[in-house]
């Protein structure tokens, strides 16, 4: 039982960590967008 709280905690981790990278490449993208629109 100990090794399955293990695993399922890696897919926990793996889960988190795609979630923060997909966010802050939302957040790239909004902030390169709101400097396209400030230079015009």
């Amino acid at each position: 039982m100990g090794n399955k709280s293990k695993l399922s905690n890696k897919k926990l981790e793996e889960k988190l960590i795609n979630e923060i990278m997909i966010s802050s490449i939302i957040l790239e993208v909004i902030f390169l967008i709101l400097l396209v629109i400030a230079k015009q």
